[in-house]
């Protein structure tokens, strides 16, 4: 939750603080490499979870989000200084250094992040599975409310909130140097190589039964190009105060949290099946409100509705994804959580790009992505749990409800 109180702020301020500081697209080009780096990042953590602890890994890529939060002083001290002309200033060596750093962070987490869902699958049990990934998944991600509240209280000078980021970071990686490896932790005997690792992660994507998951994986990614890259600056359409928009962002935070918690109580008490149509409601809804938003583009009670729905969307499918990949496999490994992270790294490098284009017209592409949601997340439906059996009124309904869309 530190760490990515220090990431996720910076990265969703980050749009707005290039465009003040004179560096147009480069908060899309930037969230754009480092998901880039992190699919990369996946491909090698199922090599070095082999040879290292979860822990280890996590607490030594945690040190490469610094370089990237450091080298967003630049766009932070050229916001007050518009009129220098230093080279240090200068679009070409502003634009390397930080798609620099962006990758560096983005190899960091793509090399923690299936750590982390490995390492909480050990801890968990079937009857906790629900519980632990949603508490794993509203202190992850409820960093986006505690970062929206810091960066709406300094917005005066935004070379504050950097350092302020910058110091938090550090913090948190003295805090994952002292994580322990879970008392179930086993030694992996098997030695993958790299090469080997990529076959293993291409075959596990065809895999019958994991396949079908695979449209779910990728919505993850969707979804996170659009909060991340695109959520503030609708925003930022209906009021000129950056202050208001991150308050009202704030609510996806507390978003992610309520969903997180709700989708693992579901999972854990009424099954997996549930949780899935509840994720699709939760979509419905949060596109509903987006539309809504986007016509009436004022900014009132339904701009924070929709940031909070948003939240709630996304920590709904994320927690029922990770938990459906710790445990409804013969045996869950780094594998199955990188070629999640993988998935969902292409599939927001892509969308990142796609928004630098969109030129305003954001209300055509919300109403495309809201029914390619709806098709991504209820392929998982199908999925053939250890314990739980579709329902044939169900299984007959579903797949005409969706040629009908």
């Amino acid at each position: 939750m530190v760490l990515y109180t220090a990431l996720y702020s910076a990265q969703n301020i980050q749009t707005a603080l290039f465009e003040i500081g004179g560096y147009p697209s480069l908060g899309f080009y930037s969230n754009a490499v480092a998901y880039m780096g992190q699919g990369l990042g996946s491909i090698a953590s199922v090599h070095l979870t082999q040879r290292h602890a979860d822990s280890k890994i996590m607490a030594c890529a945690s040190i490469l989000s610094l370089p990237f939060l450091l080298t967003m002083l630049l766009p932070a001290y050229r916001s007050v200084h518009l009129t220098e002309t230093h080279w240090w200033y200068s679009e070409p060596f502003a634009y390397s250094l930080l798609l620099a750093t962006s990758l560096l962070n983005g190899l960091g987490q793509g090399l923690s992040q299936p750590s982390a869902g490995h390492y909480i699958s050990e801890c968990a049990s079937e009857r906790s599975k629900g519980l632990y990934y949603s508490i794993f998944w509203s202190f992850y991600m409820g960093s986006q409310l505690i970062g929206s509240l810091i960066a709406a209280f300094v917005t005066f000078d935004q070379r504050y909130l950097v350092l302020i980021m910058c110091l938090l970071a550090a913090a948190a990686i003295a805090l994952f140097f002292g994580l322990r490896p879970p008392p179930r932790k086993k030694v992996v005997k098997s030695r993958l190589s790299l090469q080997q690792s990529c076959l293993a992660m291409a075959r596990l994507t065809v895999d019958s039964r994991f396949r079908l998951l695979v449209p779910q994986l990728l919505w993850t990614g969707v979804s996170i190009s659009y909060f991340s890259g695109l959520l503030l600056t609708l925003l930022t359409l209906s009021t000129p105060s950056l202050r208001d928009a991150l308050l009202a962002h704030a609510a996806f935070g507390l978003g992610e949290i309520l969903g997180g918690l709700l989708i693992g109580f579901v999972v854990d008490k009424l099954g997996s099946k549930r949780a899935i149509l509840l994720n699709l409601s939760l979509l419905l809804s949060t596109f509903g409100l987006t539309t809504g938003y986007l016509t009436m583009l004022r900014f009132n009670a339904l701009a924070i509705f929709m940031c909070l729905l948003w939240g709630m969307q996304d920590s709904g499918v994320n927690t029922q994804v990770q938990e459906m990949l710790g445990f409804e496999f013969e045996s869950a490994t780094t594998l199955h959580f990188a070629v999640y992270n993988l998935c969902q790294c292409l599939a927001c490098f892509a969308f990142q790009l796609v928004q630098v284009g969109l030129a305003g017209h954001y209300l055509v592409y919300t109403v495309c992505l809201g029914g390619l949601g709806l098709l991504a997340n209820g392929t998982a439906y199908f999925f053939e749990f250890k314990r739980e059996h579709p329902h044939a009124c169900m299984k007959w309904v579903f797949p005409r409800f969706l040629i009908i869309i």
